[in-house]
């Protein structure tokens, strides 16, 4: 794991060399020519710090003896190393300040798309319901027709069935009457 970090921070610090080398020998001069002896002081406690840390990580790296005592850097190099240390963190903090908003931002530009895709849903479904409703009542309205229509024909296949009835009945006396008539003529014709 140490390895990563070592290389993660190589990395980092490849990419951000440039802006803190362009940034660092203005702020040397400005904490140099400071009048607060404070700043130069916390410089320097910073560039300190540091250089300790980054022995002792390298010798826990190394299976080094950790209780040897640790060399330390005289005010140039310390006041050097420790504004780029704070410019370092500086350039990170403000990395990870973008990125969080941007995080952040994205997050809600997500939350918000997907509220109006699950309203868009929302109303989607109530549309298909509608139709679906409208679809039922139309479906029984021509049901109903369909059954008004049933029941027309079936009153007029009834009606066509009395007429038919009728019709044969009439024709039948129709018949009646002429061979009755035929008869009557017959008779009349030999009574002649």
């Amino acid at each position: 794991m140490l390895p990563q970090l070592k290389l993660i921070s190589l990395v980092v610090r490849v990419f951000a060399r440039p802006i803190i080398t362009s940034k660092k020998e203005i702020s040397i001069q400005k904490v140099q020519m400071s009048k607060q002896r404070f700043i130069t002081q916390q410089m320097l406690n910073l560039g300190n710090a540091y250089y300790f840390w980054d022995q002792k990580i390298d010798r826990i790296y190394l299976n080094q003896n950790l209780k040897v005592e640790y060399d330390q850097l005289n005010e140039d190099e310390a006041l050097k190393l420790g504004t780029e240390f704070f410019l370092e963190i500086l350039i990170y903090t403000i990395l990870i300040l973008v990125s969080s908003f941007e995080i952040w931002k994205n997050y809600f530009e997500y939350q918000d798309r997907q509220q109006n895709i699950n309203n868009t849903i929302r109303v989607i479904l109530m549309l298909k319901q509608n139709l679906q409703y409208q679809i039922n009542i139309i479906k029984e309205q021509k049901l109903k027709d369909l059954n008004d229509i049933q029941q027309v024909y079936e009153i007029y296949e009834t009606n066509l069935k009395s007429f038919q009835n009728k019709k044969d009945k009439a024709i039948k006396q129709i018949s009646i009457i002429k061979q009755l008539h035929i008869q009557d003529t017959k008779k009349n014709n030999q009574d002649c």
